[in-house]
Formats: C-alpha cells, structure tokens, sequence
C-alpha cells in the first residue's frame, strides 16, 4: 500500500472520529449539525480516495468509488458556507430561500455531470504520483469556479464576522477558522484544480489529505477554547423551556439570538421573524440595544424597570423588564439575557384602582363641599334667629 492510500485512510479515521465529536459535543445546536455534515463530506472524500487511487482494483470500481468519493467534494464547499453563515449568526441570510437556491442549487447538477462523465474522469498515474484527470469539457472549469465562488463567499463572510464582532472569544475562532481555512483552500485549489487542468504532473492530488489542516484548527479550537460546546442559546436553553415569562437572548452585537414561546405569544412574532433582529424592533427608543449592552457592561444588571414593548400588531404591552450579562465559561461577555414580564393585567387592575380613587376622591369633594355649604347655612340660619331675639 502506497503512502497516497495511508494517508487517505488515515484521513478517512481522523474525519469521521472528529465529525461524531463535534457533533456528541452539542447535538441540539445547529452549528455543531452542520459542522458535523460539512466533515461528513470528507469522510465520504477520503473513503473514495481508499479505493479509487488503488491501482490493484479493476478500473470498474476504482470509477465506481471515484464517483462515490466525488460527493464529499462537491458538497463539502455549500456545507462550509452554510456552517459559516451559522457561526457568524447571519439570521438575514439563513431566513431567506435564496441563500439555500444558491448553496446548493449546483449540487444536483455536478453530482449528474461527474457521475455522466462530465467532470473527473479518472485518476493517472505518473511515476509515483496520482494525478487527477478532468474532462475536456467545460464543465470541470464550471464547478472550478462555482468551488472557489463559494469558498470565496465563507471566507469574506468569516473576515466580516470577526472585524465586527466585539466578542473576544469569537474573534479567536475567527484567526483560527480564518488560518486553516485559507490553509486549505490554497492547498486544495492547487493540487487538486490548477495542477491537474495545467496537465503539470509533479504534485499527486491529494485534496481529501489536506483539508486535514482545517480539521486539525477545528479541533484545536474546540479543545483549546472550548468551541462548540456551549453557546449562549444553548446555556439558556433549559430555563426558557420552563418559563412563563418572556425570554430574549442577545448576542454581543444586541442582535436577537433565542426567543422562548411565550416571548413569540406575547409580541405576536414567529422565531424566525426575531431571530438575527436587533430588539429596537421591538421598542420605540431610538438606539435602545446599544443603550442596554451599555448599562450592562457597567452595572452588570437591570431590574423590573417598566416599559411598554411594541408587538407586531402595533399594541404596545406594558412589561417589567430585567437584564443581565451572559459571561463565557472563559468570563469573556458572551451576551445579554433579556427576561420580560407582562404587566398588562397589573396595569388594568392599577388604572381601575386609580379610577376607583379619582371617584372617591370626587365623591367626598362634593361631599365636603356640601358640609361646607350646609355649615354656612347653619350659621346663615342662626345668625337671623340672633336678630329676631329668637333665641
């Protein structure tokens, strides 16, 4: 067995090892699901490369894994992205059907031209090397740049995600991510892309082998720091589902990020109307997420500070709202936990009391005014009995 195919099953190992890990971590999150599928993609990668490299096969199965390990590399790209748009918490993006037309529109359609002929065609080989070999057609430079338009698209999104992000702990898996991606994709794009369309014949192919580096950065990100284990979402997760209360969880940038039911009952709106929404939807003070991270970050918490929210009907509801700082496992501001009580039938029951007090109030006015005049006729009435020597 070469060293191509030690590599490609010890590859094989280390991806499916890594993606039950990331996914045991935290199975409820979505980014730790979708983590777990784009790694997925290069176990299927690899396991093709086992076979389709081994020259001892018949060239039947050798084609028949290459078409089967060509899964992994046409998906994995749409799933990095998708992973991407997850981390960074672009809620704008993942709500819209587009995004999914977009990302993996083309799946379909590469896996029907590679499994027609129409994109790998085989695997040379020249001396000790094993070079991949591209179709004629124009296919092969179709999904070169659908590829790298799509790796391009995570990588941009990823530098955005960490330039804006005022969470110290994120933008350290920004340089990590942003490392062994970049790592990989130039690597990949290499060996497995330009070379093989150059017909230059000196690198092998090798792409399921490298994309091991940006693994080993997932890997250590998740050991070092602790990504994926616990996010914001998912330490509130438990208390929102027993809560009779409304809850709302900001992230660093005061954007909505997990909204229990009775939040969604009370202000009429679907999660996913909310979800990646600032809370000055829901509010009629100009700038009040930035005024409410403001006052956390230095009074550490807000208390049953009154103040009307405004539903998606228009209503504005009375409620007693509280705020407090959702620090990391590492004490890093991780976010804002937002908890709000309706005080609509307090406010009702108040306003019936003050009615109820403004008409007792009436009532013993008209009542004192009438002691009073009946007083002046008292004295009016004993004043003439006086004169008239009647008593």
């Amino acid at each position: 067995m070469n060293s191509i195919l030690l590599l490609s099953l010890f590859s094989f190992f280390i991806y499916s090892y890594l993606a039950v890990f990331v996914f045991v971590k935290n199975p409820k999150e979505l980014i730790n699901r979708v983590c777990s599928g784009s790694i997925l993609c290069f176990v299927v990668w690899s396991f093709g490369m086992i076979f389709y490299m081994n020259f001892n096969l018949p060239a039947e199965t050798r084609c028949l894994f290459m078409n089967i390990g060509s899964l992994g590399w046409i998906t994995f790209s749409s799933l990095f992205v998708l992973f991407i748009l997850v981390f960074s918490e672009n809620w704008t993006l993942l709500n819209k059907k587009i995004t999914y037309v977009a990302l993996f529109g083309g799946i379909p359609v590469f896996i029907y031209m590679q499994w027609t002929g129409q994109l790998l065609v085989a695997v040379e080989k020249h001396g000790s090397w094993m070079i991949d070999a591209w179709s004629g057609s124009v296919w092969p430079h179709i999904f070169a740049a659908y590829y790298l338009a799509l790796m391009l698209w995570g990588v941009f999104v990823l530098m955005r995600c960490g330039i804006a992000s005022g969470d110290a702990r994120k933008r350290r898996y920004v340089r990590i991510l942003f490392t062994s991606v970049c790592v990989s994709l130039m690597l990949v794009t290499i060996t497995d892309i330009i070379i093989p369309m150059a017909h230059f014949y000196h690198v092998p192919s090798v792409g399921g082998i490298l994309t091991l580096f940006w693994a080993l950065g997932l890997y250590y990100a998740i050991e070092k720091y602790k990504f994926l284990a616990v996010t914001p979402a998912r330490a509130a997760e438990n208390i929102i589902s027993t809560m009779t209360d409304a809850l709302i969880l900001l992230n660093t940038g005061g954007e909505m990020v997990a909204v229990n039911n009775a939040a969604c009952d009370m202000l009429k709106y679907k999660k996913e109307e909310l979800r990646g929404v600032k809370m000055d939807l829901l509010v009629t003070e100009k700038n009040f997420t930035e005024k409410i991270k403001s006052r956390i970050l230095e009074e550490k918490k807000i208390n049953n500070e009154e103040m009307y929210l405004v539903a998606k009907n228009k209503v504005q509801i009375p409620v007693s709202f509280s705020a407090s700082l959702l620090a990391s496992g590492t004490g890093d501001f991780s976010g804002i936990v937002c908890v709000i009580r309706d005080i609509t039938e307090q406010k009702i029951t108040e306003n019936i009391l003050l009615e109820d007090e403004q008409k007792l109030r009436k009532k013993t006015t008209k009542l004192e005014t009438a002691l009073s005049e009946s007083e002046k006729i008292r004295r009016i009435m004993l004043t003439m009995l006086e004169d008239n020597n009647i008593i």
